[in-house]
């Protein structure tokens, strides 16, 4: 698989640090320092982590609420991203502009992310079918489809945890349900390399063991 699927031509793509960005500050950023810029105005990691806990627990119902008659695509998408980090972000469920890579990962190209999530959910879409399949099959398509949208990594931040509830309502709508907290962080993050190089194996793998 070529890791620049969504990059569009190829380019140099500065590789970022574990954290996915670079060593100096971009503009999402406060100046010299990589603490992202907050509604709050808390200038250290580690109160920064702890305050969005506690703001994005708030907000979960509400983003259920919100999507029980919405269709499933970007928009939703941008939107459970914006009810989560509102309080956080000024920026939340806004598409990135800044390129991100973690690894030997490369995520989409800024410009590319509209046009190829919009392809992604056209086609979860026309698969009209998932409330047919058996728990394997179902189980299949959203490792397939999981991959495919987390090679996007729309937004600066909370990707993972906007994505996770994604499929979620996405589980819901087809009459399942998705427990998270059935497999560890560890073996989610090899699931999700995985998926990333095309082996969905091991998240279908996942997914059937956190639907009942």
């Amino acid at each position: 698989m070529n890791i620049l699927r969504y990059a569009g031509k190829l380019q140099p793509v500065q590789v970022m640090s574990n954290n996915y960005w670079h060593d100096r500050s971009d503009d999402y950023q406060y100046p010299n320092s990589t603490v992202l810029k907050n509604i709050p105005g808390i200038k250290d990691e580690v109160g920064l982590a702890a305050f969005e806990k506690l703001a994005v627990a708030k907000r979960i119902e509400e983003i259920y609420l919100f999507a029980e008659h919405e269709p499933i695509n970007l928009h939703l998408w941008q939107s459970v991203h914006r009810i989560m980090f509102q309080d956080i972000f000024a920026w939340a469920g806004q598409l990135r502009s800044v390129q991100m890579s973690k690894g030997d990962t490369v995520f989409a190209f800024p410009e590319n992310i509209e046009r190829e999530a919009t392809k992604l959910f056209a086609a979860l879409n026309a698969e009209n079918n998932l409330k047919t399949l058996d728990k394997q099959k179902f189980c299949s398509r959203m490792a397939y489809y999981f991959s495919e949208l987390n090679a996007l990594h729309p937004f600066r931040d909370g990707n993972g945890r906007a994505q996770r509830l994604l499929f979620e309502i996405i589980a819901t709508s087809a009459s399942y349900e998705i427990n998270w907290g059935k497999t560890t962080p560890q073996t989610y993050l090899n699931s999700v390399i995985a998926g990333y190089n095309h082996n969905f194996l091991p998240l279908e793998k996942i997914f059937y063991d956190i639907i009942p």
